[in-house]
């Protein structure tokens, strides 16, 4: 069995018609005024936003559609804003080539909300959430991290919305099913069956992403995780521990081919624009998970882990806080010796 992924667009495809998207959807929405009607596109992700500064969050109650007019409303208009950006030939011809909003989307939420003096009802929220084909019979399921949020207000007109969405290039390919993988800290299996329920998985804004895969969506009682679905679907797990030589952080790598290209960044916390490359890496295996290690002083560091396949061309990426070292009853940082400073590109 195989299933379909879809390649991204890199991730400033849409914003390069950034303004040109926002002109076609003030004119789809019959507003003019781009100082009141604020359209923005994100220029690292290509994500959507819109919002009327006159009529959302008002100061007095409104009169709002009721719960199923506003349901419908929100439907519309996701529906619309697809056909405005599928093949518009006001759009360029590299931009008319990508698919800049999803086709369908599966409700999640729709709730009514207050007005800044909590006097009576500003709009309503609808949440959806955009699925994708698996491909042959397998059916559609959810893209984790995307959403819409349509903003329904005074006599049914569209006050606000996003939408999170990574245009796609039309290109796919079918990668083998596999797993599910077990992550590298999993709690032992309790003995369930059921098979955990597959989702497209798209990361955060700054990642750099290649393509939407399928993960396994498993709860483990504390938390929401995901596992490798496919040969296309990596994770990565973290780990740091001190030893007697170094404090030690650790990628663990699973899923896909096994063959990949692992790059730390690392930096102190608060100074984000100190981020570096690594480039003393120790690379080696634990069974037979892909695991890379780097050794650090003491102290609080962001790091940046970028994984990519090398045989399938996937990719994933984690950003975490990393906090290395003995710490004293007041909760500051102990020097100690032994711990290295990451040798940087």
């Amino acid at each position: 069995m195989t299933f379909t992924c879809y390649q991204l667009a890199p991730p400033g495809a849409a914003a390069a018609s950034g303004d040109l998207i926002a002109r076609l959807i003030r004119k789809e929405l019959g507003v003019a005024d781009p100082g009141r009607h604020v359209v923005e596109v994100t220029p690292w992700s290509g994500w959507v936003r819109y919002y009327d500064k006159q009529r959302l969050w008002q100061d007095r109650p409104v009169v709002l559609p009721s719960r199923e007019q506003a349901q419908t409303l929100a439907e519309t208009w996701i529906k619309r804003y697809a056909a405005l950006l599928t093949n518009n030939p006001a759009l360029p011809s590299d931009a008319r080539g990508l698919q800049l909003a999803p086709a369908r989307a599966q409700p999640t939420e729709l709730s009514v909300l207050a007005n800044g003096n909590g006097n009576g009802y500003d709009h309503w929220l609808y949440r959806a959430r955009p699925v994708l084909s698996l491909g042959g019979d397998e059916g559609s399921v959810e893209v984790l991290g995307s959403a819409f949020e349509i903003r329904i207000g005074e006599g049914g007109a569209v006050v606000g919305f996003s939408v999170r969405w990574r245009a796609l290039t039309g290109s796919t390919f079918r990668a083998p099913k596999s797993g599910p993988s077990p992550r590298m800290f999993d709690e032992p299996d309790e003995g369930d069956a059921t098979p955990p329920p597959l989702v497209y998985v798209l990361e955060g804004e700054f990642s750099p992403q290649a393509y939407l895969s399928p993960y396994y969506l498993r709860g483990t009682g504390h938390e929401i995780s995901i596992a490798s679905a496919s040969t296309a679907s990596l994770t990565i797990d973290f780990y740091g521990g001190n030893t007697d030589e170094a404090s030690e952080l650790t990628a663990y790598v699973m899923g896909g081919s096994g063959d990949y290209e692992i790059r730390w960044g690392i930096t102190r916390a608060g100074d984000p624009e100190s981020l570096r490359e690594v480039s003393e890496v120790r690379r080696h295996t634990e069974g037979t998970v892909s695991a890379s290690t780097v050794s650090v002083a003491v102290g609080a560091y962001l790091v940046v882990i970028d994984v990519r396949d090398r045989q399938t061309g996937a990719t994933a990426m984690t950003q975490q806080y990393a906090l290395c070292g003995h710490l004293l009853a007041n909760g500051q940082i102990v020097n100690a010796p032994g711990p290295t400073t990451p040798t940087v590109a």
